[in-house]
């Protein structure tokens, strides 16, 4: 063998390792390419989360803010509403009505819906029966102090 004929093969050798270690220097370069890149997207996600939640606390803040108004007029409107008192003039009949039942308890039914309240004797006779109102929102017991005449 000739040393020419060896010759091509060592240039294709070293043409070959120079490639080799170019080679390895562009995956590196690369490698690092691709670290940077995933970490601008990790960077961009964050923001984008950021953002979401900024945005949906905004919303809930809207919310709550639309809700306390809400619970505001109602409140409002639960004030004006006028006291379901029962006038002077009907107290004296009122009472000569409830003098037959001296001693009874008296139950008030109502509702927000009715304008009246119902007043019934938790002891009546037995010809009468018991009536309860099927709309009743409010209960309340109170005992009277009825004289007898």
């Amino acid at each position: 063998m000739n040393f020419e004929e060896i010759q091509p093969f060592l240039r294709l050798g070293s043409i070959l390792q120079w490639l080799v270690i170019a080679l390895v220097f562009l995956a590196g370069f690369l490698q690092i390419a691709k670290f940077l890149l995933d970490k601008r997207v990790e960077t961009m996600r964050e923001e984008i989360a950021k953002a979401a939640v900024a945005d949906y606390e905004k919303k809930i803040s809207d919310l709550q803010l639309k809700a306390a108004e809400r619970i505001e007029k109602r409140q409002i409107a639960i004030e004006r509403e006028k006291d379901r008192k029962i006038s002077e003039d009907l107290i004296p009949q009122i009472k000569g009505d409830l003098l037959k039942y001296a001693g009874s308890t008296v139950r008030l039914r109502g509702s927000s819906t009715m304008r009246m309240s119902s007043a019934l004797s938790s002891r009546t006779s037995a010809r009468m029966g018991s009536f309860l109102s099927p709309i009743s929102a409010a209960i309340c017991s109170i005992s009277l102090p009825l004289d007898t005449p």
